[in-house]
């Protein structure tokens, strides 16, 4: 599947609005379980009462589908446009629901977005995701995300005690997207933190063009690497020695050296946006927004592991219950080698329906050990073809 950039950081071009109340919670820490989809961290979430699927997007704001809006029967406000990663625009239109609540941690008159998001992300997984929760969350409560356990610690603000032996640098804010200094291979930056954003670090264009950064490391072929709410995001790939957050480091993470001309990956205000990859690479991650810091608990050493990488060498875009649509094909790459196309759908991987490989299913497959094959029944215009794909690393 495509690297999703960001599911809920979004540029407002018209209207605004904040929470007006949040329930507290006894004053006791409330623990509830996430699941890791893809490179998305999903918890169960009643909105009026309607159960289903959300990201916790440290970058995001509250955000619907429309389909939920109308199962909810909510009325929204007049239409407008956002930007968000990519250079497009889409059409947002406002709303409020009664309560929000996660796992006992409950939130009332919450004010939504309601935003068409792309159907791999809503329907492709194993679970239906029709929500984005960030900001109005995560300013009223400490919220710390255990990797190990696979469970996320709401505190309220009151009831928190930082813990001293646990090493933490500040955050400032983009809007309601918390941002801290950090240093990639000596290069010093002001990088947003979004854990919505599934790639490792994405820089911006500005930034890899006055640094020389496409000179600096070899790179892949360049093309789309990246979904995000304003469409697709372009650049190239490469790996870095090392990032380093305070007293962390973490060791040859992924790079996107973004091409974009508009959206958030075309902005001088920063220099990259640090993502899920890098995130979970530590054992536990507090954000404490009142206290504008951000704890990071290593999960053992110094330097943390980066993550691996997509082995395909390609998107495959499940935007549709029948089939993967095979899109950023990287030259040189696994894809490229088997002779797949851009357009390509992919209907069938080692003999299995594509309708029964959901979206966490296929990254397994794309994350297997190098020297993995995989035999992909595709349709091309009206051909039905059979393809062999060996995985190496791309980058």
């Amino acid at each position: 599947m495509r690297r999703w950039v960001s599911a809920g950081s979004i540029v407002l071009c018209a209207f605004t609005f904040s929470p007006r109340a949040a329930a507290a919670t006894n004053g006791e820490p409330i623990v509830v379980s996430f699941t890791i989809v893809a490179d998305n961290i999903i918890v169960d979430v009643r909105i009026d009462g309607v159960r289903t699927g959300a990201i916790l997007d440290t970058g995001g704001r509250n955000v619907m589908t429309p389909s939920l809006a109308r199962r909810l029967g909510l009325m929204s406000a007049p239409k407008t446009k956002v930007h968000g990663m990519g250079a497009g625009q889409v059409g947002i239109s406002q709303t409020r629901v009664r309560e929000v609540d996660v796992g006992g941690v409950t939130m009332r008159d919450q004010p939504f977005y309601v935003v068409p998001l792309p159907y791999e992300l809503t329907n492709g997984g194993p679970m239906p995701v029709e929500v984005d929760l960030g900001y109005e969350l995560l300013k009223k409560y400490v919220t710390t995300i255990d990797f190990v356990k696979s469970e996320i610690t709401f505190t309220p603000d009151g009831a928190y005690a930082p813990v001293a032996s646990v090493p933490y640098v500040a955050l400032s804010f983009s809007d309601t997207t918390p941002a801290i200094s950090a240093t990639l291979d000596r290069l010093n930056g002001r990088f947003l933190v979004d854990a919505g954003s599934s790639f490792a670090i994405a820089l911006t264009s500005p930034f890899v063009t006055s640094h020389h950064l496409t000179s600096r490391y070899r790179v892949t072929g360049a093309g789309a690497t990246g979904q995000g709410l304003g469409g697709e995001t372009y650049g190239q790939l490469a790996r870095a020695k090392v990032l380093e957050i305070g007293n962390s480091a973490i060791e040859r993470p992924v790079l996107q050296l973004s091409t974009d001309t508009a959206g958030t990956l075309a902005s001088k205000a920063y220099a990259g946006v640090i993502g899920l990859d890098v995130l979970r690479s530590f054992a536990t991650v507090t954000f404490d927004y009142e206290r504008r810091t951000m704890a990071l608990q290593s999960s053992g050493g110094n330097a943390a592991a980066a993550e691996a990488y997509d082995r395909t060498g390609m998107s495959a875009d499940k935007n549709d219950p029948l089939a993967f649509t095979v899109s950023g094909i990287l030259p040189g790459g696994p894809a490229a080698i088997a002779g797949l196309r851009d357009g390509d759908r992919i209907t069938a991987i080692d003999g299995r329906p594509a309708v029964a490989v959901d979206t966490q299913r296929w990254w397994v497959l794309a994350h297997a050990p190098a020297g993995t094959l995989l035999q992909l029944a595709i349709t091309r215009a009206h051909a039905h073809l059979v393809r062999t794909l060996r995985l190496h690393d791309v980058v």
